[in-house]
């Protein structure tokens, strides 16, 4: 009985501390970038892929990843990847006030993507813990 506690004990921290890095994970994962130029949209990530379409000068995406250089993009919703080395932290051509509005919209939205995710990290660990009970409780 004192070694099933330990082991649980173990078990929810390990799953928790995991749930919490995962959750950090994503929050940070996303960002707005813009196309420089016409983009090639790759099926994966690299040239070797094929091109699936085209991302429109100072077109807006969304930054999922980055790997080996490569950003991987929701495009017409698929999945696809870009050269990161095309994409801008800003679009071309915007004034100061344009500027301050879109940041208040991204601090708007980042704000509701935390309340989203303490609530999907909430639910998470409620399962988990959740689960873990039923687990010792048949273990007895």
């Amino acid at each position: 009985m004192v070694i099933m506690n330990l082991l649980c004990k173990r078990y929810i921290k390990r799953l928790l501390i995991i749930v919490l890095l995962m959750s950090f994970g994503l929050i940070a994962a996303a960002n707005d970038r813009w196309a420089s130029g016409e983009i090639n949209v790759r099926t994966g990530p690299g040239t070797t892929f094929d091109i699936m379409g085209k991302l429109n000068s100072n077109e807006k995406v969304v930054v999922f990843s980055v790997v080996s250089g490569w950003a991987q993009i929701l495009f017409e919703n698929v999945e696809g990847y870009v050269s990161y080395d095309l994409l801008l932290a800003k679009p071309m051509g915007t004034s100061a006030e344009e500027e301050a509005l879109a940041q208040l919209e991204k601090e708007r939205q980042e704000k509701e993507r935390l309340k989203s995710r303490r609530w999907h990290i909430l639910i998470i660990v409620i399962g988990i813990l959740g689960t873990i009970l039923i687990f010792s409780r048949t273990n007895k």
